[in-house]
């Protein structure tokens, strides 16, 4: 069973020879871009070192997949954000959002994700990524799942208020924001992606009542309109939401450290596979490798169905730590 067919049989629920160690969220390191000579922020803008900082996690770090981009506004800047402070060492930040108004989002666009922004970079990488490795390695890109990329082009502040005083607003911006969800995945699936990551960070700031009534709908109409393997990570505590995001109807549910895998799946039972949830700053930047291997196994033991970070790697995370991650797989 190759890495490719490993993580696929996990995603379905599949029998598998054991638990995969890849990683469907960022995995850029400074470690990482020492060793292929691949650096941030010219691994952001450019496919070929986008691929190659990419197939470090890899061939380096033994990570079972490869995973693009390494931020996550592609979307956004595409829509009209403006991003700033690049840098080696951390991700672009947002300077200034694309709908600053509420007449701004009447004016929002689906982009073309072969033309606009930045989003051809990340298609060309995962093309190159695909040529090499397709066959034997899960090629994951991330999109923004809708209320994330609401957030991302109008502002948290400003989506709740929506949500709160202008519902309609909210639900508009959404529209807009699956069916770009919607054209980007596809765009990356045609490009040689096998599996879809839909980051929701901020939704487990809604409680179920409201993410049921504004993030439920939109995330499964991209689920299902995609068809191909899909994962869906939400940072923070998201026990209070854990049925809600299994009834997306993504292959996979990545859940951040703070959420005990026992307790996921338990509430879940065999809807989605549970991918995670090894501590990215308490673990993985600060400890031991030996550290990362026992909370690894301790993952493992609990029922992961992929093991991997609670989130992304911090770009400060020692290249032997996650190494020990892997190793926890293959050895447990």
């Amino acid at each position: 069973m190759n890495s490719k067919e490993r993580f696929e049989a996990a995603l379905r629920l599949e029998a598998k020879d054991r638990v995969p160690a890849a990683c469907p969220l960022q995995t850029g390191t400074i470690d990482l871009m020492e060793a292929s000579g691949a650096y941030w922020p010219d691994a952001h803008l450019n496919s070929d070192k986008m691929a190659k900082l990419a197939l470090a996690a890899h061939t380096v770090a033994d990570i079972e997949s490869v995973r693009v981009p390494f931020h996550n506004d592609y979307e956004a800047e595409a829509m009209g954000c403006f991003l700033g402070g690049w840098k080696k060492e951390s991700q672009p930040v947002k300077v200034e959002f694309a709908v600053k108004t509420v007449e701004d989002v009447d004016r929002l666009g689906v982009p073309d994700p072969r033309k606009d922004g930045k989003m051809p970079v990340v298609l060309r990488a995962v093309e190159i990524l695909s040529g090499e490795v397709g066959e034997d390695l899960p090629v994951i890109a991330a999109v923004c799942a809708p209320f994330e990329l609401a957030v991302r082009v109008r502002g948290m502040t400003e989506v709740m208020r929506d949500l709160m005083l202008r519902p309609e607003i909210l639900r508009r911006t959404m529209k807009i924001a699956t069916e770009t969800a919607i054209e980007y995945g596809k765009a990356l699936t045609d490009s040689g992606a096998s599996a879809i990551a839909l980051i929701d960070g901020s939704a487990s700031t809604l409680g179920p009542q409201f993410y049921a009534a504004y993030c439920l709908g939109p995330t499964r109409e991209a689920v299902e309109k995609l068809g191909t393997l899909t994962v869906l990570h939400v940072c923070a505590d998201t026990k209070l939401i854990l049925n809600a995001l299994a009834d997306t109807h993504v292959n996979g549910l990545s859940i951040d450290t703070v959420v005990d895998i026992a307790l996921a799946k338990e509430a879940i039972g065999d809807r989605v596979a549970i991918i995670g949830n090894v501590d990215i700053t308490d673990t993985l930047w600060c400890r031991s490798p030996e550290k990362v291997e026992k909370e690894a196994r301790e993952c493992i033991g609990k029922g992961v169905d992929v093991l991997a970070p609670g989130c992304g790697f911090s770009p400060l995370t020692p290249l032997e730590n996650m190494r020990a991650l892997a190793r926890a797989s293959r050895t447990s």
